[in-house]
C-alpha cells in the first residue's frame, strides 16, 4: 500500500495513513469521495462557487489596468530623476 500524498499546512509533513487503493490520498483526505452521483447533485456543484474569484475576468481587468498605472508613476519618477 502506497502513503497517503497529503500534506500538512502547518507542520508541511506527509499525512502518515495508508492511501485508498487506486487512489492517491487516504480517506480522510478524500480518498473515499465519488463526487457528484446525480444531475442535480452535479448541477448544484456547477453553480456554488468553488474558486476564490482571483482570476475572474474583471478582476484580471483591474489588475493590468493597476500595473499600468504602475508602470507610468515609474515612468514619471525615473523622468524626473534624469532631469
Amino acid at each position: 500500500m502506497s502513503q497517503c500524498r497529503a500534506m500538512s499546512k502547518r507542520s508541511r509533513e506527509r499525512c502518515k495513513k495508508h492511501a485508498l487503493i487506486g487512489k492517491n490520498v487516504c480517506r480522510i483526505h478524500g480518498g473515499a469521495s465519488t463526487g457528484p452521483k446525480t444531475e442535480i447533485g452535479l448541477s448544484n456543484m456547477k453553480e456554488s462557487k468553488t474558486i476564490h474569484g482571483m482570476y475572474t475576468q474583471s478582476s484580471l481587468r483591474e489588475l493590468r489596468e493597476f500595473q499600468g498605472m504602475v508602470n507610468e508613476y515609474k515612468k514619471h519618477l525615473k523622468d524626473m530623476a534624469n532631469v
